[in-house]
């Protein structure tokens, strides 16, 4: 599809100017002619970036407040896929997307901010790429090289080097790591949410996760107004068949940090990562490994580990504020509380105006169990307790098709019915696997605490689907001492893809446990997560196996 830089600013000025900034933009070379030292107001305006191929990018800078001689450090703020620039102070991003947040204090702070569209969004001209690092990735070298040649009163270094900055959430924060890994000008970086392997983030055992990959067409095609040409080719909508192919799982491996931390081509900046455990597309694993590619690089890096994240939304996840996407404001790492704006802000402060620890209240890795507790670690913990399990048969598809009208009744019987006497573990056995999920029951809690790391499983499954693999679907769940009701911890689940055997790690998990709870192994054959991927209609699974759990109230 041929693109005329302007063309696409134009349309999008017609159509959504009462939701995007308006296209006027500032010509900022005249607008500064006769600045010099003078004081500034805080204020914000439009200007268009052109990129290295000829096409343009609309930005907001938000210029500080300053003093008479005072400079300021930049920070460059890159939105969410399908998302826009935070156009200003009341913006969508700037009042309810953590990073918008971050991005509109730190310029309350003294802090120039240039938010930009990525290619292909918003009133950017291009074709939406996924992160290509020949595009998206460039892109953001040419934002640097527009500030280093349009801003005044930039905070610089000895060397008469700008201090730069950058943060985004999701796509954004995938933008970040990557640009950190191509342009050695930035200092430092806070990535939200994001990923570090997209190919085993997006399909895990190669099973795509259908949810995330309808919203991935939707919203990418939808929001750049169809300027998505690659998800209309055949290897990419091939994706709504299930599975990854060979050409779109390489396009992904390039477009993911893994790729080149395995080449040693690490971040180049100081970076505060933040990921959610319940995190429905990039899990607390993803950011874990983006911080220790990170920590190999010899720069500070540090890791927050929240509760929230991506949401998918049938069957409805947990509730946390928002719907698709949503970030905790505050955590608790022991007896710390720390408001995640304002740690952002601090993290800049220490690194880009140089301020002495003003970040020394950022854990180097922080992991929190809920809205209001949290633990300082060393690393995460890997799982140490071995348990195993005889056969279990589950019927594939319909099994978990129905939890979300069935949990509620387990509330209302678990009122009524339920002892909060444990049995014995030995006494406990498998429930559902014909219309319901089934809960293997494999160990029972002496002692209220809490449980965080990485469990693993050596699992072996074969099924009766003579015709295709069929699906299986497994978590970590958790069946309280005064509850019928099993939850899956983090609501993370790991597809079996066909008859096989499955030793692996499972995605991180946090979760306060109470006396007398037991935890097991979920297995079942739907999940909304993957609600376009059943496979093995009126067939059956038969699953035995080992997992093993890390040692609740580890600290490593």
């Amino acid at each position: 599809m041929l693109e005329l830089p302007g063309r696409k600013a134009t349309a999008v000025c017609l159509w959504m100017m009462l939701w995007l900034s308006a296209c006027s933009t500032v010509d900022v070379k005249q607008h500064y002619q006769a600045l010099g030292a003078q004081p500034t107001e805080a204020t914000h305006y439009d200007v268009i970036i052109p990129t290295h191929d000829g096409l343009e990018l609309k930005a907001t800078v938000f210029q500080p407040a300053l003093q008479h001689g005072e400079a300021a450090p930049v920070i460059v703020h890159a939105h969410g896929f399908g998302a826009f620039r935070a156009d200003g102070p009341m913006s969508i991003y700037g009042q309810l997307i953590i990073s918008g947040e971050a991005a509109v204090e730190a310029w309350r702070q003294g802090y120039w901010v240039v938010s930009y569209d990525s290619r292909g969004f918003g009133a950017s001209d291009g074709q939406v790429r996924l992160m290509d690092p020949e595009y998206e990735v460039r892109d953001v070298s040419s934002v640097i090289d527009w500030i280093e040649q349009s801003l005044p009163r930039l905070h610089r270094n000895e060397a008469g080097k700008p201090y730069i900055g950058m943060l985004g959430e999701s796509y954004g924060g995938g933008a970040t790591i990557l640009a950190s890994m191509m342009d050695e000008r930035i200092d430092a970086i806070v990535p939200i949410t994001t990923w570090y392997d997209l190919p085993s983030a997006l399909a895990p055992n190669g099973l795509v996760k259908s949810h995330w990959a309808m919203l991935l067409f939707t919203f990418g095609n939808l929001n750049s107004f169809f300027d998505f040409d690659m998800m209309f080719e055949d290897d990419y909508l091939d994706m709504f068949g299930g599975y990854l192919n060979d050409r779109v799982e390489q396009d992904m491996r390039i477009r993911s940090p893994s790729h080149y931390c395995a080449q040693g081509k690490t971040v180049q900046a100081d970076a505060f990562f933040i990921q959610g455990f319940s995190d429905a597309l990039f899990d607390v694993n993803q950011g874990y490994s983006n911080w220790q590619c990170a920590l190999n690089s010899g720069r500070d890096a540090r890791l927050m580990a929240i509760q929230d994240g991506h949401k998918a939304m049938w069957p409805v996840q947990s509730w946390t504020g928002m719907p698709l996407y949503n970030t905790q404001p505050e955590v608790t790492c022991d007896d710390r509380a720390i408001t995640l704006n304002s740690a952002i802000v601090d993290w800049f402060d220490e690194k880009l105006k140089q301020q002495s620890f003003a970040a020394s209240d950022i854990p180097r890795l922080c992991a929190t169990t809920s809205e209001e507790q949290g633990y300082l670690l060393t690393a995460l913990p890997q799982a140490t307790l071995k348990t195993s399990f005889s056969m279990a048969q589950v019927n594939l598809v319909q099994s978990g098709m129905f939890e979300v009208i069935m949990s509620p009744l387990d509330y209302l019987a678990s009122v009524v019915l339920f002892s909060d006497t444990p049995d014995p573990i030995a006494d406990q056995s498998m429930r559902g696997g014909f219309l319901r999920q089934a809960f293997v029951p494999l160990q029972v809690i002496d002692n209220d605490n809490y449980l965080i790391g990485v469990p693993r499983i050596n699992l072996h499954m074969t099924t009766t689907d003579a015709d295709r693999d069929g699906v299986l679907f497994v978590g970590v769940g958790v069946r309280h001492a005064d509850s019928f009701q099993v939850q899956v911890i983090s609501e993370q689940f790991v597809p079996l893809t066909g008859d096989g055997v499955y030793r692996q790690a499972l995605p991180a998990i946090s979760h306060n446990l109470q006396a007398g709870d037991t935890l097991g192994l979920v297995l079942q054959g739907f999940t909304g997560q993957y609600f376009w991927n059943p496979e093995g209609w009126f067939s059956r699974a038969s699953v035995q196996g080992e997992v093993w759990f890390p040692a609740a109230g580890a600290r490593q």
